[in-house]
């Protein structure tokens, strides 16, 4: 056995000894979440409606925030007692906005979640400028305009959590759709910075996940049926559940399965191989790119 094949051992050695111990290590979801107050940007479909299902579930006051308002209005349908705020997160009075709304609404936050985001895939030469910005602007400024505001209010209170929908995109990279995935790394990498910036006693937590391929609202019918073949997509529901328990486990980064963990240690250890595996995957070459998608695909999550 060669030494690659013995770090990958290790590593997933090590993945599965940890996720057994934090699987025996859960608090009561019902217990935590009862009575909290929480704000869920893109919260009318995909990932973020399944985050607000869940927190209703178990006992939240959620605030559901979309710039989509039929979406919205659907949702509020189907669960009376969500409210609702129709907001382009892009919006220089976005961040306030949110936040002045839940404390009228709910007297308090207790949690944010930093979920909403797009997707344009195909070739990045053939993505437009107003495209690449855009991406950007919600992925990745978006988020950190909404800390920006909300750090404050979560720091005078010594309490509050911010958790993020980031993509396992930032540890595994993934061609096709390379602004995401840069949008995602750089998200990946403030969270980080930030959470060493904050003093031990903020008594603020900061936690992002990293979902896999989920079967979204952004999804693209052609690439999901090729990777389907490869392996199996993770539900918005999945995802929704293990967020909500990695949080309440204080958990810093979260990973949907055990694969996503190994995936990472892959890349990490082994990047040339996971090249190939991509390429073989999509059929991409420098001259020959698969088109996957319109590049004017930017659902929110």
């Amino acid at each position: 056995m060669n030494q690659l094949a013995k770090a990958l051992l290790l590593a997933a050695g090590g993945v599965l000894a940890y996720s057994l111990v934090k699987k025996y290590s859960t608090p009561s979801l019902p217990d935590y979440y009862h009575g909290k107050t929480a704000i869920v940007t893109g919260g009318a479909s995909g990932i973020g409606k399944a985050i607000v299902e869940k927190l209703v579930e178990l006992g939240a006051k959620v605030l559901a925030v979309d710039y989509n308002k039929q979406a919205l209005a659907q949702l509020q349908e189907e669960i009376p007692t969500v409210r609702v705020l129709p907001m382009d997160l892009v919006s220089d009075d976005a961040p306030q906005k949110i936040l002045d709304e839940a404390c009228n609404i709910f007297g308090s936050v207790d949690m944010l979640f930093n979920n909403a985001g797009i997707i344009v895939l195909g070739p990045f030469w053939e993505m437009s400028t107003s495209q690449i910005e855009r991406l950007i602007a919600v992925n990745l400024v978006a988020q950190i305009r909404m800390t920006h505001t909300f750090l404050p209010y979560f720091l005078d209170r010594h309490s509050g959590i911010i958790a993020y929908t980031g993509s396992l995109s930032a540890h595994v990279y993934s061609p096709s759709h390379s602004v995401y995935t840069g949008t995602k790394g750089g998200l990946k990498n403030f969270v980080a910075a930030l959470r060493r910036e904050l003093p031990n006693n903020s008594g603020v937590q900061l936690t992002i996940i990293h979902p896999n391929v989920t079967a979204t609202n952004l999804s693209d019918e052609q690439l999901f049926n090729m990777i389907k073949n490869f392996i199996s997509l993770e539900s918005s529901e999945e995802v929704a559940l293990a967020f909500l328990i990695g949080i309440a486990r204080r958990e810093k980064e979260v990973f949907v399965r055990i694969r996503d963990e190994a995936y990472k240690w892959a890349e990490r250890l082994a990047p040339e191989y996971v090249d190939n595996q991509f390429r073989k995957l999509l059929a991409v070459d420098p001259t020959r790119h698969l088109r996957l998608a319109p590049v004017d695909k930017t659902n929110t999550d």
